[in-house]
């Protein structure tokens, strides 16, 4: 009992990053190196399926963010206070992305963990419509003019100081409420997603509208022309996954003059300075890659504050190609379980599910540094999740 209380603790607690009880470290950071321990000596008996299974998701996904973890390390071994901060980040990162793995037992876990993060979802995307209001002041301030026309409905961020966070935990709520929770009543469910609308009317990120749209698009998909296997529903995501991916290459090398047509959709002259932003975050990252594209060379980027919002340019300017496709693994091996597992029923709802949100989260990623801790627990999820999905199934 007293694990599951300490990891819903942790996982609520992940709202209020912002606000630090020692130090610098929050309650969330705190309590993370204290939940791992007690989640990975569990006891109580587990499945041995589940065991098998889980033992092979742990050693897959160790070794993804092992070599990822030397690739960061790598490219600033030549200055120790770089290496130190990067070192202790990775380690945090560690922290968020194994906990839900080593919690995840089966999929009463996997529901309880659930709950928690629509909560989460709840609280952190409402927040924005708070601080839009201007109604309460949060630590981290970002406002821009309304995209939406209305004057007192500012741009802003809440407790979630980025917008990738709040898309993905939003997409995920959703698509969970929707697609597999069934104690829940519909009036419940349309409290909860009027809430999480109200929170979008407050942020005005397009990222969350196209991460949204695309984990409906997504489910839909899915559940309509995905029932497992390999074949044509292997080839359709690759061509999904692979258009997704140019595109957004193609987007950053391009000049910024060659988008002044299409840099301004949203309304605002804020929303087209935030796109010539990224792209210099985009065209600086490449000139680094250009010149380390093995390694990558992380110093100029710790140095500067610079946080490329794009995972993929980002990760190959910190940590090169080794490391960017070592996080290309993290995301392509829960993918590929998922996709092979044959099931029905509430088992292929999660199936849509957990595709859907990676879908969700790899559009997001393009757009927002990602790698935050929100980021890696949703991603810890939904690694462990086809294991006792299967699971679930045969026991059955």
């Amino acid at each position: 009992m007293i694990v599951r209380v300490l990891y819903s603790i942790w996982l609520l607690s992940l709202p209020f990053g912002l606000y630090p009880l020692i130090g610098s470290l929050s309650l969330d950071n705190i309590l993370a190196p204290v939940v791992c321990a007690f989640v990975f000596l569990r006891p109580g008996s587990i499945n041995s399926r589940v065991l098998k299974g889980k033992a092979g998701i742990i050693l897959t996904t160790a070794a993804f963010f092992f070599v990822y973890s030397l690739a960061r390390m790598f490219s600033v071994a030549d200055n120790l206070d770089y290496l130190s901060f990067t070192f202790f980040l990775i380690l945090k990162q560690f922290l968020y992305f194994f906990i839900p793995i080593f919690f995840i037992r089966s999929l009463a876990d996997w529901r309880l963990t659930s709950r928690l993060l629509v909560i989460v979802a709840l609280v952190g995307v409402f927040s924005a419509l708070i601080a839009s209001l201007g109604l309460y002041e949060f630590p981290v301030q970002r406002f821009a003019q309304s995209r939406l026309g209305v004057e007192i409905l500012k741009k802003a961020v809440g407790l979630f100081a980025n917008y990738g966070d709040m898309a993905i935990l939003g997409s995920y709520a959703l698509l969970y409420m929707y697609l597999v929770e069934s104690q829940w009543g519909w009036l419940r469910k349309w409290v909860a997603t009027l809430i999480l609308l109200a929170g979008y009317l407050g942020a005005q990120s397009r990222n969350m509208y196209f991460t949204l749209l695309t984990g409906v698009f997504s489910a839909f998909y899915f559940s309509r022309f995905s029932r497992g296997g390999a074949g044509s529903n292997t080839l359709s995501l690759i061509t999904l996954l692979a258009i997704s991916l140019l595109g957004v290459i193609i987007f950053s090398l391009l000049n910024v003059d060659l988008l002044a047509d299409i840099k301004a959709i949203g309304g605002t002259h804020e929303a087209a300075a935030t796109v010539d932003d990224r792209l210099g975050q985009y065209q600086y990252a490449w000139s680094i890659i250009k010149n380390n594209w093995l390694f990558g060379d992380g110093g100029p980027l710790i140095r500067y504050g610079i946080q490329v919002h794009n995972i993929w340019l980002g990760q190959l300017a910190l940590g090169g190609i080794v490391g960017a496709l070592a996080i290309l693994g993290l995301f392509a091996a829960p993918f590929t379980r998922f996709l092979v597992l044959k099931v029905s029923g509430e088992s292929q709802r999660i199936r849509v599910l957990g595709m859907s949100q990676l879908i969700c989260m790899f559009l997001a990623s393009e757009f927002y540094p990602s790698l935050s801790y929100i980021f890696l627990v949703i991603l810890g999820i939904l690694s462990v999740l086809p294991v006792v999905t299967a699971c679930s199934v045969n026991k059955g």
